[in-house]
């Protein structure tokens, strides 16, 4: 039976646009600009169990859609990522939970990479050098600064045959301006990190 395509259809982003129409398999949908609030909780949503997409959310409205074109997640590709303003790409190469994942700007240059390690630990290695850890804790994964506080809180969601998690920002993490590109990297690292152990 023949898989269907999944079609990702997404005009440059414009500047000073406050919305930007992303397409994804035929369906439409407005990614609004992230201005994060304090104690907003945010969602990653699978809104197709037989899908790759993925859509963070929150109560107003969608911010980013991360697009896996492989069925299979540890399957060598290139994984879109849209927001309202911004577009990026994160490689995921070859090995089980043991390659590294590199996110690049439209202009392929490099803005960070999570590096794994065992046990579902490894940093998010930032262009500059620097390192911010990322590991799993009893209740999902988080993403800590170098000073060792929380930035992303990731917990688990209970959804029938789909993947998703509630986030949870810390004030520190609304001050980062590549906020947005370190929800994708880590949730992808989720989702390769689930698979691994499954």
């Amino acid at each position: 039976m023949p898989r269907r395509r999944i079609i990702l259809n997404a005009p440059p982003p414009v500047a000073g646009a406050r919305t930007r129409t992303v397409e994804v398999g035929g369906e439409s949908r407005e990614l609004l600009p992230f201005e994060p609030m304090r104690g907003e909780v945010l969602t990653w949503r699978q809104p197709h169990w037989n899908r790759n997409e993925y859509w963070l959310e929150s109560s107003r409205g969608t911010h980013l859609l991360l697009h896996i074109p492989s069925m299979f997640i540890r399957k060598p590709c290139d994984c879109p990522v849209e927001s309202a303003s911004n577009s990026w790409r994160i490689h995921m190469g070859w090995g089980i939970g043991a390659h590294a994942m590199p996110l690049s700007d439209a202009q392929g240059v490099e803005l960070m990479r999570r590096t794994p390690r065992l046990f579902g630990r490894g940093p998010v290695v930032l262009a500059d050098g620097s390192k911010l850890p990322w590991r799993r804790t009893w209740s999902g994964f988080e993403l800590r600064d170098s000073g060792d506080q929380m930035l992303i809180e990731q917990r688990q969601s209970f959804a029938w045959f789909r993947a998703e998690a509630t986030i949870t920002l810390s004030d520190a993490a609304h001050q980062r301006s590549d906020i947005l590109p370190l929800l994708a990297l880590t949730w992808l690292a989720a989702l390769d990190s689930r698979q691994t152990s499954q």
